[in-house]
């Protein structure tokens, strides 16, 4: 027995409204299966009359069943699945295995395989993958022995790939008083709300009663980082920040005043449309470089205006209803993905008027120019690539001042562009009536296309790749700062942003340590927000555990330390972006007025401090060993304590036995990971007794120094966010360097000044700038990129620079331009 959706009762009502059919098969005494289904009518649960259909289809009793919708056209298709079915090369996989599912929300079921290892919660028969809040994404469901149902919400994530970001919902349906009734639980949408209500079936004699619960719950169904739009809302020549409801309701306006991550918030706006969300565009209409607001009718593709009057003076936006201003007759609409957009806005003919775009499922484009004068009908612009056009983005790339076209691709997410040459009145290839060049990928993958956004913040006329963390709505952005003007045809200039793996592996559930007895609990804690468990463990973010021999004081040190270190490692132009010809460049890296630092040395620097960001909350699915199956255990950091009496580190790495009050000469170490354990941390009683927390050093520099003090970074040297940075970088599995194997593998280098104390470790701020002037003499970044406290030093540098009351970089201490070492540097135990 099944609940599918088999008919249309009404084929102009929306996909939310779908009301899903009772499906059975019979079996006659020859073991053949006869099909039947009774349309769902509609009224409270009623169904019609017996129908009985064909599935031309060689399938029995011993093969299993499914229906999804394949194909994205609203009714579920037939599956039957064959025992020992070998599919996309799974030949090891058998049909008890299979769920047909829609994971990614893109309307079309995706076939997803689930074994007896990846489910913790019980037998693998009580696993259902079903859009419980119709959000056309799969939840996870656990049907438990006595129909009680245990629930993970599936929300839009981020990262590479399509893994969703499960939320846990708890027992969402506490099950019958009857045990063993597992497979009577079906679910079903029976009520039209487009969520799946709750259906226990009891045979009896000769029929079956069902029992319905109907789904009254909500939420779950939208994400923060959905509402964000970028416009040149004010005509200043970039674009700003609009942030609208679902229903079509905006009150208020993030300014763009070009000092990042700071946006203004002294204009007002006032506007309210009929929504939904997918069908509002913000675009300049009316061509004077303000976007107004389209609102696009699915059913016919006509647009209403609502014209922007921004008034300067009193720093107001408001709208006007102009009425329908267009009709195009694109009958596209949009699907059940928030991009899946049958129709976009974009100026592609260069006059500054925004043109209707209408988008076919295939891909294939036509167009309406917005001429002074009147729409012109531009027929075909693209012809179809066969691309998902949720996929597919406008967007200026080059300042030709045409949108060009972006194709993201799904999984890794690079982005490929075709570049606008404009409107061709004699036709272009393949009966097109624009001309367009492949420029290959200009864009590297930083998430998932669903996370990317295309907008001009830089004020330069480019799309700069603007990453949105869709939980928090926290954004990052690439600049897109090319040489030369637009229209040329060289090639774009590398924009350094990171790269991509497309080495994601498919794994669900995690691998975690044993901490119940532990006196601490892991951090970051293992809570949701609203402070349940999580029961999927480490699904996100990098965690600490064990806390072995660690007090109360020391664990609270360390907490705070690990989540300064996210703070330093996530400033801006730190984490992306760095400003090469920068001061603290200079001198923790050595750029030069006559030697700077490769593209290659840039990109390597640049990946080291994006990993150490990465840290706190990266999904962590692109990176780690490829050949460990288990390799999500390493995101875990095992933290002793040594307590000063060494009762934590009997080997006395630390050296606090000598001195245990104030501890040896370490305060933190950590040891790289292996095949065999996780990645390990050792704490050392200079850890608390010198080290201090970003916010009290700060306070401290503060108010109770000078500014010549606050101007000398050794003063700032005992962070503990920064003694985390260091050791963070060398931790190979997180630099991505056991996988990626381009280096820089980042060590404590071994330095020489021939002055009679042999080699010693790079340590301190001196060493860093005296390994950077090494550098800057033969070839920069050649060992400062090697070498842990030339990331640090840099880190705290820019910390100082941004926090401390002058807001100046630090160049004290001085070092002597010709200090140097005497000798290339080497790696400690490899010559």
């Amino acid at each position: 027995m099944f609940f599918a959706n088999i008919v249309k009762g009404d084929p102009n009502s929306p996909r939310s409204a779908s009301l899903d059919d009772l499906v059975y098969a019979t079996v006659d005494e020859i073991q053949e299966l006869t099909w039947m289904y009774r349309r769902n009518l509609g009224a409270g649960g009623s169904f019609g009359p017996t129908v009985e259909f064909k599935t031309d289809l060689n399938c029995g009793v011993d093969d299993t069943y499914a229906f999804g919708d394949f194909n994205n056209d609203g009714l579920d298709d037939f599956f039957c699945i064959k025992p020992g079915a070998a599919i996309i090369g799974q030949s090891d996989r058998t049909q008890r295995e299979v769920r047909m599912a829609d994971i990614d929300g893109d309307g079309r079921v995706d076939f997803c395989l689930v074994s007896d290892d990846d489910v913790k919660s019980g037998p693998l028969s009580g696993v259902e993958l079903a859009d419980l809040n119709g959000d056309y994404r799969a939840d996870f469901l656990y049907v438990g022995d006595n129909g009680n149902v245990d629930t993970y919400i599936n929300q839009r994530g981020s990262g590479k790939g399509i893994v969703p970001d499960w939320r846990k919902a708890g027992v969402t349906h506490p099950g019958q008083v009857a045990t063993g009734v597992r497979g009577n639980i079906k679910f079903g949408r029976i009520y039209g709300s487009g969520r799946l209500d709750y259906i226990y079936t009891k045979e009896e004699e000769e029929w079956f009663d069902m029992i319905v619960f109907e789904n009254k719950g909500s939420g779950g169904t939208r994400r923060k980082g959905d509402g964000n739009l970028y416009c040149d809302m004010r005509g200043t020549g970039a674009d700003d920040l609009v942030w609208i409801y679902y229903d079509g309701r905006v009150d208020e306006i993030n300014t763009n005043i070009h000092s990042p991550p700071n946006w203004g918030h002294d204009t007002s706006i006032t506007l309210t449309v009929p929504g939904p969300r997918t069908g509002i565009h913000f675009a300049d209409w009316t061509g004077n470089g303000r976007c107004d607001v389209l609102v696009q009718n699915k059913a016919t593709g006509a647009l209403t205006l609502y014209e922007n009057n921004y008034d300067a003076g009193a720093k107001a936006l408001t709208f006007s209803n102009r009425g329908v201003v267009a009709n195009t007759g694109c009958t596209e609409g949009w699907g059940v993905g928030i991009f899946d957009r049958g129709m976009r806005l974009a100026d592609i003919d260069g006059d500054g008027r925004a043109d209707p775009i209408c988008i076919e499922i295939s891909g294939r484009m036509t167009a309406w120019l917005n001429r002074q004068s009147g729409l012109l009908d531009a027929g075909q612009i693209k012809f179809a690539e066969s691309w998902d056009r949720a996929n597919i983005r406008f967007a200026d790339v080059e300042n030709s001042g045409r949108a060009d076209i972006i194709w993201m691709n799904k999984y890794t997410e690079a982005s490929t562009v075709f570049k606008n040459n404009g409107y061709q009145s004699g036709g272009a290839a393949g009966g097109s009536s624009f001309s367009w060049t492949n420029r290959g990928v200009l864009y590297s993958g930083v998430d998932r296309g669903e996370c990317l956004h295309f907008a001009n913040l830089g004020g330069l006329g480019r799309a700069d790749l603007i990453e949105v963390d869709p939980a928090t709505n926290a954004a990052y952005t690439n600049f897109n700062e090319c040489n030369g003007s637009g229209g040329d045809d060289g090639a774009v200039s590398n924009p350094g942003l990171p790269s991509y793996s497309t080495n994601d592996p498919l794994l669900l559930w995690d691998y975690a340590p044993v901490y119940a007895q532990d006196r601490n609990p892991p951090y970051p804690p293992l809570k949701n927000d609203d402070e349940s468990d999580i029961a999927i463990e480490n699904l996100r973010e990098t965690r600490l555990f064990g806390f072995y021999q660690c007090d109360t004081e020391t664990f609270s040190n360390i907490k705070n330390g690990w989540r300064d270190f996210n703070r330093l490692s996530s400033m801006d132009r730190l984490s992306s972006n760095i400003d090469w010809n920068s001061q603290g460049i200079n001198e923790f890296f050595g750029q030069g007025d006559q030697k700077t630092l490769s593209d290659d040395k840039k990109r390597q620097i640049q990946n080291i401090f994006y990993y150490t960001s990465q840290m706190w909350t990266h999904w962590w699915t692109d990176w780690g060993p490829p050949n460990y199956i288990d390799s999500w255990q390493y995101l875990w950091i095992e933290v002793s304590c040594s307590l000063g009496d060494g009762s934590g580190d009997l080997e006395n790495y630390c050296g606090d036995k000598e001195n245990p009050s104030e501890g040896g000469p370490a305060a933190l170490i950590t040891w790289k990971w292996d095949e065999n354990r996780y990645t390990r941390a050792l704490v050392c009683r200079k850890y608390t007794t010198l080290g201090k927390d970003l916010d009290d050093l700060t306070r401290y520099m503060n108010t109770e120094k000078t500014a010549e003090d606050r101007l000398n970074l050794a003063n700032w040297e005992h962070a503990r966010g920064g003694y985390w940075l260091h050791e963070a970088t060398h931790m190979d599995y997180f630099m991505n360097t056991p996988s990626s194997g381009s280096g820089p593998v980042v060590r404590d280098l071994l330095v020489d000044y021939s002055d009679g104390r042999g080699e010693n470790k790079a340590y301190g701020i001196d060493n860093a700038r005296k390994l950077a002037n090494y550098d800057r003499h033969f070839t920069p970044g050649e060992y400062t990129q090697q070498n842990s406290d030339n990331y640090r030093f840099y880190a705290m540098s820019k910390w100082v620079e941004a926090n401390s009351v002058e807001t100046t970089y630090p160049y004290k201490p001085s070092v002597n331009p010709f200090a140097m070492p005497v000798f290339p540097p080497k790696v400690p135990d490899e010559g």
